[in-house]
Parts: C-alpha cells; structure tokens; sequence
C-alpha cells in the first residue's frame, strides 16, 4: 500500500486497510500444511503476510474460474477481497472497478453481508481519494444496514471506518465515539482483533486531540488487546502503529523516556512478527522507525544499519511506496555523521525513486495537504546539502556544478507541485516540448531564490554562468514580511507597505544589485517560490524607486516549464472578450467597455461582450481563427483547490480545464496562443497555493504567456494599463516584459494611480520575450 507520507495520518490510513479486512477475515481459512496449496487458500496466506500482489494473481483466476462454472456468491466474495488487495497497493481505480463487477452480481444473489461489505469498501477507498462526502454516504449506510440487520462484526468494522472518516475530516469527538461503539461490541463479541484494531485508532485520534493523559491511557488499553490477537500482517501493523503513537510523543516532549521505551518494544515486536510471518512490508516498516528512533536519539551507526536493513527489505517486493522513505532517512543519517556526498547520492535516489509514484502519491493526499507539504522537504534538503558543498570551493566548473544541481532539485519539486496542483499531465507535456534555459540574453538575469529553514539561497543566472548569494534571515522572518507587504499592499489608502517593500529589496535584491549594474541587465526573470508568489516583486523599493522602474520584470513557476523562444506579436490576431455587465451576483465592470474597444483599435481581431460572452461563441472563434492573443476582460479567481478557479462568462464559468480546453483547439495550428491575458482576476492574500495556481496558468492553459492579476483593482485603471501594455507590444520594438514595464511605469506617472494597488498585481508569467 502506499501509505499517506503524514506520520499519523499515515497510521489512520493503513488501520483502514485492517478493518477493510473484517469481512474477508470471518470466511478465510484456518492455514493448514493440508490446505496451503489450495489456490483460495494461498491467496488469502498471501494477503495476510501482506504480499498483495501474489494476492491479486490468485484471486484474478478464482474470479474468472467462479465466474465459469456460474458461482455468483464465490465470484462476488473474491471480487470483494481482490478490492481490498488493490486498494492495499494504493490502485483505487482498480478497487472500484472490482466492486462495481461485485456489486452487479450481488444485486442477483442479494447477499446481505456482501452489500455491507462492498458499501464498506467503497466507503474507505473513496476516502483515501479524499472524496470525502461519497466516502461518508457509502460508509453511513454500511453503518445503518448492518445495524439494522444485526450484523455485528461487519458493523463493527463500518463503525471503524467511519471514524477514520471523522479523523480526517477534523471531527475528532465524533470519531472517538464511533471507536468506543466498535470496540465495546467487539469487546462483547469475544473477537479481540476487531477490538485491538479500533481501540489503536482511538489512540490516533486522541492524540490528535493532544490530550495526552488520554491518549497514553488508550496507548496501553491498544497495547493489551494487540497482544490477546493472533500473529498476522495486521497484527504488526498494529504495533507500528503503537510505536508511532509513542514516537509521536516523544516528539511533544511528553514522559520521553516512558515513552521511549513503549516505542522501541512496538516495532521490536512488530520486526519481530514480521520476519515471523515473512512480511516484507512490515518488517520494513518496523526496521525503519526504528531507525528513525536511533536516528532521534542521535545513535547514527545503529540507525544507519537499520535503515539499510529496512530498504534491503522491501526492494525485492518493488514497493517504492517504502523504499523511498528509507532512502530519504538513510540521507538525513548520512548528513549527520558528515558523510555529505554519500548523503546526496542517496538522497538523489531517493528522488528517483519518488517520482516513479508522484502520480499515486497525488491521488492519495487528502484535500487538505499538498505534494509541497507531504515530501517537499526532501528536494530542500538536497538542495541544501549541494549548495552547502560550495562553501569549501572556489568559484570553477565542480562550483558551478553544484548550483546547476541545486537549482534543478528545485525545478523537479515546482514541476511536481504544478502537476499535484492541476492533476494533470500539462508539466511533463510542455517540459517534452521545451528546451531547458541554458542561456539568455546579455543583458537578462535569472533570479532563482531557494527559501531554506535558516536561511535564502539566491542563484543568480548571468550570461557568463551562476552566482550564489547567501541572505541570512530565517523562513519565519521572510514570511512575515511578504504577508506584511501584501496585506498593505491592497490598501491604498496607506503607504504603511514601504518599509516591507525596502526590507524585501534588502533581501531579494541589494545582495547582487552590483552585478546587475557591471552587467547592465535590464530584466529580472523572477523564478519566486510557495509564498513568494503571492505578492508583486514589481512593487520592492529601494527607497528612490519601485524595481519596475530599474527593471523589466517577468514571473516563471520554473525555468524547464518555460518556452523561451521569441514570437514577435506586432502581427499577431486578437479575440477580445469581456463583461461590464453585472452577472450571476458579480458586480459590473463599465470601463471594461473602454477597454475592449481601445484593444480592438490596436491590434484589430473579434470582440465578444457581455451576452456575446458565452463559451460556445468563444468556442466558435478559435476554430475558425488562429489567434496569437486572447484578452478576458471579467472577473476570476484562484484558490488552493484548482477545480475551484474560474473565470465568469456571462452565463457560466469557464473552468481551467474548459480554458485548457479551448484554448488548446491552437494545438491544431503550428502555433499556440501567444498571449492569454486576464484582466480582473484574484487570489486570497496569503493563499501560497492560489497563487501557485495563478503562476501556473499560462502552462494549464497551452499559451506561452499569460498577463494576471494577483488582486482585483479598480477597473478604469486596469483598462488604463492593459491599453498601454497592447499599444507597446504593437509597436513590435519592446518584449512583453518591457511592455508590461512601460505600462505599470505609465500608471505610476499617473497621479490617481501611483499607489502600487492599482499597477504592481499585474504579473507576466511565462515567455517575456
């Protein structure tokens, strides 16, 4: 299976997996050297000592074999517990597939157990997609059925479930009671492991409530029952999960030693039960944590060996799943002991062997976490490690080396993260298209800033290679003063933004701004990271002037994503589109009137207003046309969900995936759209994934670049500066970065709009030539 990266939520997920089991475990049969060889019977030996893929290959062929000789009953309990067996290796499409097939046949047999147990099943795979309300629908009536219906054992696994459920949707109180009912009927049922399994679960779930009185009184009631049940894979898993629960204790500094203890004797006995039963995976698991236990108590030689030991484990079962959370660990040991360049080859494999299951690793997050907030730690500490190797060099091709490695670590995880973002496929589609920024302009510069716990990292790209500045001030500090910054930013009343906007300059840009000067660079192209995103670095000051007056300046979400070729735009065709009409609740825009209309006088094309607005009719225009630009002039948002984003018409909104939609009809042209610009768009201040949202947008939807707004402004003042942007790039001599430049710089001339809320949330993203 693979596990949720979360420690706890982790533990949550893989006791689901137990109780999923309760259905199947009440028909598997006692093993026996008479009836090991039977194909029924190796099939269940092999899911109970966890080797889920035997598992599957025994059950396929009893399901079509049942499914031959016209055994409906037979056919849907394998069905069933070849469900569980995918869903245990983390393929839940497949899982539901499964249960689909079952539940057409029980529809025939109308077996009660087995309309529970696929409702059940349903039930927990649809929540370890995070469809949380489809999860609580199929679970609440597995619930309510075998209530009904007095089936206990498979009430006390949906009861289980369900509080699982609770857990992750944050309704701890809830999830508890639904624990207690479980295990108090298993209790009274005389059936120990169901009892053990939903008592561990209620440990998890207290200790997220950090009562910890409470959570180590259901420690050693877990711990009591666990050892009453009979030695299986969910047996051991139940003791890692024990240990975890400690672990995380001795994380919150509570009874440390106590703790220590009960800690080290769960994964000995879950090692120990393990190798008992030939569970790669637990073995693996057990070894490893307790690894990570030596690792913390600073014991790196025992640590190191378990931690090979844990990887050795695993890696013939092919479980990256594992296998990349030993890597990473064994890197962090290595890092300790000062072994670095051991510690970045194991790291760099770690990685490796992550991206091999980013895309499984996506599917199972909970809505509430992210690709960044599960694993990104582990491209930082790489990153981290390889530029802390220059610190004993001088400048030469190893120095410059290892810049080039640390700024691709990061390229890897932003690519990941967009990815995770959009769940799609439109990263690795462009990446395939693009050649990576190897050079640039003499008079560009790249800046790459990689934001570390204890400090920033600032790789700058020159056209004769990389340079390194190191900005000692801490994540907390920079944090602060970008959320600062943006929150005065948006009001424009006020010049209480300026001493963010000097101290952010101070960081981001005065360690290399002689550089700048000795090389007479007039673009930056700002590579910003998470919360850097979310605010406009035009907008910086240096205590004369705004960094859009030094410079031009554009926006990538990364430099392998990025199409740097130049496309000339004084020729090119535009579809303008817009409302100025109040709409579904959305108030009027009226000067997007005067905007449209001074677009149409300088580059011609179609435009499409307020009732013309409407998807078909933008539908119609790009299949007919190629147009290099397309200019929405309404109201939009980005939020941390991308199936959330939008972009009104006058009688829908238009999704990112309808906008990737239509305007990919390009890709049936040589050329895709140049320009997507978006006009009155938003995003939430301090929305780091929102904003990750709104730098991706212009790789979501096919265009080379994209010109957006971080907050919504005044509309006359954005028809102000968009109609200059256009009047620029029609003159066919700037690129779209010193368009935008001499826009926002015309706005600031402006004496009702000088304030940086009118002109600095205007962002270039993507190709600036």
């Amino acid at each position: 299976m693979i596990k949720s990266l979360d420690l706890l939520k982790k533990l949550s997920f893989g006791l689901e997996i137990i109780c999923l089991l309760v259905f199947s475990t009440i028909v598997f049969a006692e093993m026996t050297q008479e009836n090991i060889s039977k194909p029924k019977e190796k099939a269940e030996l092999f899911f109970q000592q966890g080797d889920f893929e035997n598992a599957i290959t025994q059950w396929v062929e009893l399901a079509k074999e049942y499914g031959i000789q016209g055994n409906t009953n037979q056919q849907a309990a394998t069905l069933i517990k070849l469900a569980n067996a995918y869903y245990s290796l983390g393929q839940y499409s497949a899982s539901i597939e499964r249960l689909g097939q079952a539940n057409k046949l029980v529809k025939q047999s109308n077996n009660l157990q087995q309309k529970i147990a696929i409702k059940n099943s349903l039930g927990i795979t649809y929540l370890a997609m995070g469809e949380y309300q489809k999860a609580n629908d199929f679970l609440q009536s597995s619930v309510d059925t075998a209530r009904q219906n007095n089936e206990t054992d498979l009430l006390i696994a949906s009861l289980n479930n369900y509080g699982n459920l609770k857990v992750q949707e944050g309704e701890v109180n809830q999830a508890l009671n639904a624990y207690s009912e479980s295990t108090k009927l298993a209790q009274a049922s005389g059936n120990n492991q169901l009892a053990a399994k939903s008592s561990v679960n209620s440990a998890i779930a207290a200790f997220k409530t950090e009562n910890r009185d409470n959570v180590g009184e259901r420690l050693h009631t877990a711990k009591a029952l666990l050892e009453k049940t009979k030695n299986d894979h969910d047996k051991a898993f139940g003791w890692i999960s024990l240990g975890q629960i400690a672990q995380g204790l001795i994380d919150k500094h509570a009874e440390t030693k106590e703790w220590q203890s009960f800690a080290y004797h769960a994964f000995k006995q879950a090692e120990m039960m393990g190798e008992q039963i030939s569970d790669a995976r637990a073995t693996s698991y057990a070894k490893g944590y307790l690894g990570k236990l030596y690792m913390k108590e600073g014991r790196y030689e025992e640590a190191l060996q378990l931690s090979r030991q844990a990887i050795f484990s695993i890696e013939k079962l092919q479980a990256p799943e594992i296998l990349y959370q030993w890597q990473w660990q064994t890197g962090r040991i290595l890092k300790e002991k000062g072994e670095n360049e051991s510690a970045i080859s194991t790291y760099q494999q770690a990685i490796s062997t992550l991206h091999s299951i980013r895309q499984d690793l996506s599917r199972q997050q909970s809505s509430s976490s992210s690709f960044r907030e599960e694993v990104g730690s582990i491209y930082l500490e790489l990153a981290d490690l390889l530029l802390q190797a220059n610190d004993t060099l001088q400048q030469g091709e190893k120095y410059q080396q290892n810049l080039l490695a640390a700024r691709e670590v990061i390229e890897q995880l932003k690519a990941a993260e967009l990815q995770d973002y959009f769940n799609d496929d439109c990263v690795s589609a462009l990446q395939q298209k693009v050649k990576a920024l190897d050079s640039i302009d003499h008079q560009t510069a790249v800046v790459y800033p990689i934001l570390l716990a204890d400090r920033v990292e600032i790789i700058l790209s020159l056209p004769d290679g990389l340079k390194r500045f190191t900005v000692q001030t801490n994540r907390e500090e920079m944090i602060n003063e970008v959320r600062l910054f943006r929150q005065n930013l948006e009001n424009r009343t006020t010049r209480e933004y300026l001493p963010h906007a000097q101290k952010l300059y101070q960081w981001l840009i005065t360690p290399f701004q002689e550089e700048l000067k000795k090389y007479e660079i007039n673009t930056l192209i700002m590579v910003p990271d998470e919360f850097l995103r979310t605010i406009p670095l035009a907008a910086l000051h240096d205590g004369q002037a705004f960094l859009i007056e030094q410079y031009a300046i554009a926006n990538t979400p990364g430099l392998n994503i990025t199409d740097s070729k130049p496309v000339g735009a004084e020729n090119a065709q535009l579809l303008a589109v817009g409302l100025s009409e109040s709409v579904q609740g959305f108030p009027a825009l009226p000067h997007v009137t005067t905007e449209l209309k001074n677009i149409n006088k300088i580059f011609g094309g179609q435009v499409l207003k307020d009732k013309n607005f409407q998807l078909t009719n933008i539908k119609n225009e790009l299949k007919q046309t190629s147009y290099n630009i397309v200019h929405i002039a309404s109201h939009g948002q980005f939020k941390s969900k991308a199936q959330e984003n939008f972009v009104l018409t006058f009688d829908s909104k238009l999704n990112m995936d309808s906008l990737e939609q239509l305007i990919g009809l390009s890709k049936f042209r040589n050329e895709p759209v140049e320009l997507l610009t978006l006009s009155a768009c938003q995003t939430a201040a301090g929305d780091d994934r929102a904003a990750l949202g709104l730098a991706g947008i212009a790789i979501k939807a096919g265009a080379r670049s994209a010109v957006a707004t971080l907050w919504f402004i005044n509309d006359q003042a954005a028809s102000t500066l968009v109609t200059e942007f256009y009047r620029q790039l029609k003159e066919g001599t700037v690129t779209k970065a010193q368009a935008i430049k001499h826009a926002q710089v015309h706005l600031i001339k402006e004496t009702p709009y000088q304030h940086p809320y009118f002109w600095a949330p205007f962002l270039l993203i993507g190709n600036w030539l």
